[in-house]
C-alpha cells in the first residue's frame, strides 16, 4: 500500500484491528497483528489518535453481525479520517461490492486472502506468519486447527464464505502450543469452523483425539479446551479422554439449534432430538458434572409454536450450563433463503425471552451442584474489592470469584465454592 499517511514522528505505520464474530476470526486477527508488528508497524486502539490503517475482520453469520461489521467500518472512517480501511473476513466474501463501496475502504480481502494484508501494508518484504506466538495479558490462548466446513445446514452461509474443511498439520499445532505455553498461557483452546472434521480432509480417523493426547503430554500445559463440536462428532473416545481426568476440560459446546425433529430436518442437521438426548446421557454417564453449553436458533421458518415448546422443554430438562440464543436471519445464497422469513420479529423476540428464562434457571441449577465442592481455577485477573478478591475460569467454563492471598495471574488454584452468583461461582482459595 503505497502513499499511506504516517501519523507518527518515527515513521512507523500505525494500525488498528477490529474483530467481529467467532474465535476463528479472533485467531486470524492475532495472526494479522503479529505479521504487522514484525513488519515494523505499531498497533493503536480504535479510540486512540489516528491510525494509518484500520483492519475490520468481519462476520456474516447473521444480519446482526453483518450490520455490526458495517458499523465498525463507518466508525473507523469517522475516528481515523484519511486512514486506509481494509475489510476482511466473511463479509468480504459474502458482499465484497457492498463493503467495498463504504467510505474509506481501500481493500476488500476474503478469508483466503487475509495472509496478504501485511504485504499490502508493509510491502513485499513482510514476513508471512502462520502461527500465533502469544497474547499479552491472557492466560488462555486460541489455536486454530482447521478452517472451512463440509456441512450444508440450510440456514448457514459459512461454507460459502469459508470453503471446504482444511486441517493444519499436527506438528505445526503442537509447535505452536509449545510456544504459547512458554509465553505463559496456561490453557489452550482448540478452535475451528468445523472442529470435529479435523483430519478428515486427509482421510484420517480419530485425528482430533490423537491431537488431544499429544497435547496432554506437554509438561507445562494445564488445560486443553474445545471451542465447539457437532453432536455426531462427540465420539466415545473423546468422552473417554475427558473422563480420564487429564488436561481436557469437562466442557463441551455442542450446538443443538432446535429440539424439534421437523425443524432439525428443515435445517439440514444430521441428528434428531432423541440423538442429542442420548449423547447427553452418554456424556453424563462418564462425566457426571460435565458442563454442556449450546446454541439455539429461534424463529426458523419451519418453527411452529409447538416446535418451539419442544425446544423449550428440552432446554429445561437437559441441564445446560449456558445457552446462546439467537433469532433466525435469512442469509442470501443459503437453501433456507427461499423459505423467506415468515416468523414475525416480535414472535422471535418473545421466544428468545422465554427460552432465556428457562436457560437461566437451568444454568443456576447447574452451578448449585458445585456449592461445597472444590473447583480448579486458572486465575485471570483481580476480582475487585476488597483487594484480595480474584477472578478466574474453572475447568467447567464457570466464572469464579474468590478470596485469596499472594496470587498472580496464570496461577492454578483450588477454590472451595461457597455460593453462586449471576455470572458463576464464588468461594475461597484453599488447598483441598
Amino acid at each position: 500500500m503505497q502513499g499511506i499517511r504516517r501519523d507518527t514522528n518515527d515513521g512507523m505505520k500505525t494500525f488498528t484491528i477490529t474483530t467481529i464474530g467467532c474465535k476463528v476470526n479472533q485467531y486470524d486477527s492475532q495472526l494479522i497483528r503479529e505479521a504487522l508488528i514484525r513488519g515494523g508497524c505499531r498497533e493503536r486502539g480504535m479510540g486512540d489518535s489516528r491510525a494509518d490503517v484500520c483492519i475490520i475482520n468481519t462476520c456474516a453469520v447473521t444480519r446482526t453481525s453483518e450490520a455490526k461489521s458495517r458499523r465498525a467500518v463507518r466508525r473507523a472512517a469517522r475516528q481515523h479520517p484519511g486512514a486506509a480501511i481494509i475489510v476482511t473476513g466473511c463479509c468480504a466474501d459474502s458482499d465484497p461490492r457492498g463493503f467495498g463501496s463504504l467510505e474509506g475502504v481501500t481493500h476488500v480481502l476474503g478469508n483466503r486472502l487475509k495472509g496478504r494484508i501485511a504485504r499490502i501494508v508493509v510491502g513485499e518484504t513482510a514476513e508471512e506468519v502462520r502461527s500465533v506466538t502469544g497474547l499479552s495479558g491472557r492466560t488462555r490462548a486460541l489455536i486454530k486447527i482447521q478452517d472451512g466446513c463440509d456441512f450444508a445446514c440450510s440456514y448457514c452461509i459459512v461454507p460459502r464464505v469459508r470453503g471446504r474443511s482444511r486441517s493444519r498439520e499436527p506438528d505445526d499445532i503442537i509447535a505452536e502450543a509449545r510456544t504459547l505455553v512458554l509465553r505463559g498461557h496456561s490453557e489452550i483452546v482448540l478452535t475451528g469452523i468445523h472442529l470435529g472434521s479435523y483430519g478428515r480432509d486427509r482421510g484420517e480417523r480419530s485425528a482430533l483425539e490423537r491431537l488431544i493426547r499429544a497435547l496432554e503430554s506437554m509438561d507445562d500445559l494445564a488445560r486443553i479446551r474445545l471451542s465447539s463440536i457437532q453432536p455426531r462428532e462427540v465420539t466415545d473416545e473423546l468422552i473417554d479422554i475427558m473422563a480420564s481426568g487429564g488436561k481436557l476440560c469437562p466442557h463441551l459446546h455442542i450446538p443443538l439449534q432446535s429440539g424439534d425433529d421437523r425443524v432439525l430436518r428443515a435445517m439440514g442437521r444430521a441428528y434428531s432430538a432423541a440423538d442429542y438426548r442420548e449423547l447427553v446421557e452418554r456424556v453424563r454417564e462418564r462425566v457426571p458434572d460435565a458442563s454442556l453449553t449450546t446454541d439455539i436458533m429461534v424463529g426458523f421458518p419451519a418453527e411452529t409454536e409447538d416446535a418451539f415448546l419442544r425446544t423449550r422443554e428440552m432446554v429445561r430438562h437437559t441441564g445446560f450450563s449456558r445457552v446462546h440464543i439467537f433469532p433466525y436471519s435469512p442469509r442470501p445464497g443459503t437453501a433456507a433463503w427461499r423459505l423467506g422469513d415468515p416468523v414475525p420479529e416480535r414472535v422471535k423476540q418473545r421466544r428468545r425471552s422465554e427460552l432465556a428464562e428457562v436457560a437461566d434457571e437451568a444454568a443456576m441449577a447447574y452451578r448449585r451442584r458445585f456449592v461445597g465442592k472444590c473447583v480448579e481455577v486458572i486465575v485471570q485477573e483481580p476480582g475487585g474489592e476488597p483487594a484480595e478478591m480474584w477472578g478466574g475460569l474453572s475447568r467447567e467454563y464457570l466464572r469464579v470469584s474468590f478470596e485469596g492471598k499472594s496470587i498472580c495471574a496464570g496461577a492454578v488454584r483450588r477454590v472451595r465454592v461457597e455460593g453462586i452468583t449471576a455470572e458463576g461461582l464464588r468461594g475461597r482459595s484453599e488447598c483441598c
